[in-house]
């Protein structure tokens, strides 16, 4: 169980994710989860997250 969720809306920026994510990597408080709220991002793009999720040490959700 985390003690927090984050959820971020997104659309097809797959750039700024990817630096929101790395600044979460970096935090000291490690009981959280990342919920990615996607606004229609096109396939490529949902495909290009659902690999970089796996790098990342905490649990990550795609709505």
């Amino acid at each position: 169980m985390v003690d927090c969720s984050w959820i971020i809306s997104f659309q097809n920026r797959i750039d700024y994710l990817k630096l929101v994510l790395a600044g979460t990597e970096q935090q000291t408080f490690r009981n959280f989860e990342i919920i990615l709220a996607d606004d229609g991002s096109s396939k490529s793009i949902i495909r290009e997250i659902e690999s970089i999720s796996k790098q990342f040490s905490f649990p990550f959700i795609q709505i």
